[in-house]
């Protein structure tokens, strides 16, 4: 499963205009058995990621433990 979501930045309450995209994944399979690093396989995404008029973030999250990795 994975989620995509944008977050726009402020500065003293005002939109700023800048926005970054982000990807949330979640599942064992992006964690190693012990669950202590997370790694994220962007593969045949690697393009559209680079070539994304945002920069793009991807963070995988361990809803067992209440963790996100960056």
């Amino acid at each position: 499963m994975f989620i995509w979501t944008f977050i726009e930045f402020t500065k003293n309450g005002e939109n700023d205009g800048k926005c970054i995209a982000v990807q949330i994944k979640n599942g064992n399979s992006f964690f190693n058995k012990l669950k202590t690093e997370a790694k994220i396989s962007i593969g045949s995404h690697y393009n559209y990621w680079k070539n994304h008029s945002l920069d793009v973030y991807g963070i995988v999250c361990d809803y067992d433990s209440n963790v996100a990795y960056w």
